[in-house]
């Protein structure tokens, strides 16, 4: 079944054979921008009402940007969107002053310390911890890399963690410089966050 939109609303017709009501679903995740107002907020709703969408009114989420940053009230009750200081997009936390974002980072240096403790378990030599770090461990950051810049200490933290998983031990046998560059000009291969970084952004 389709729907046919008109000036003052909607009207459905038939989409062949199909003799039935539409089928009523729910709208995934989706993020929505605009001034907060009791009028846009009951459109908001109503857009899916159009739609044949269904939205669970208790799971939406509003957070404010720019004023009032402090204040949870509502400025209406005639919707039951819950107001947040924070909320999770694509498993990134965002809070409503972006002073928190380096928790992201924090989280992940957790987990790719989780991972490395699995991994060193195998006992790999070098190429095999390197393979391990390119494929498991840099993948955990590549997403948060390319929309957010990390702190430079965390970034670091990350870089001699996964340095020492390759090199097996905290004393590099190989030196620094030579860790990072490619195996063709005599180095190891293994990946410089900071300029991996820097790509995602380009």
């Amino acid at each position: 079944t389709f729907l046919k939109f008109e000036e003052e609303g909607y009207e459905k017709f038939d989409g062949g054979n199909f003799k039935v009501d539409p089928l009523k679903c729910f709208a995934d995740d989706m993020t929505v921008i605009m001034e907060e107002t009791t009028q846009n907020l009951k459109k908001m709703k109503e857009i899916f009402d159009w739609t044949g969408l269904e939205i669970n009114e208790k799971k939406i989420k509003v957070i404010r940007i720019g004023d009032n940053l402090d204040s949870l009230e509502p400025i209406t009750d005639e919707v039951k969107f819950e107001y947040v200081k924070a909320f999770t997009l694509l498993e990134v936390e965002i809070d409503n002053k972006a002073k928190n974002l380096k928790e992201n980072f924090v989280a992940k240096k957790k987990k790719i310390r989780k991972k490395i403790a699995i991994w060193r378990k195998l006992n790999l030599n070098t190429i095999g911890n390197l393979i391990v770090a390119k494929t498991f461990l840099i993948s955990q950051l590549g997403y948060l890399l390319s929309m957010m810049e990390c702190p430079k200490e965390i970034l670091d933290e990350i870089q001699g963690d996964i340095d020492s998983f390759i090199l097996k031990n905290k004393t590099h046998w190989v030196s620094k410089d030579r860790t990072h560059i490619e195996p063709k000009k005599g180095g190891l291969g293994a990946i410089n966050l900071e300029i991996y970084a820097t790509s995602l952004r380009c």
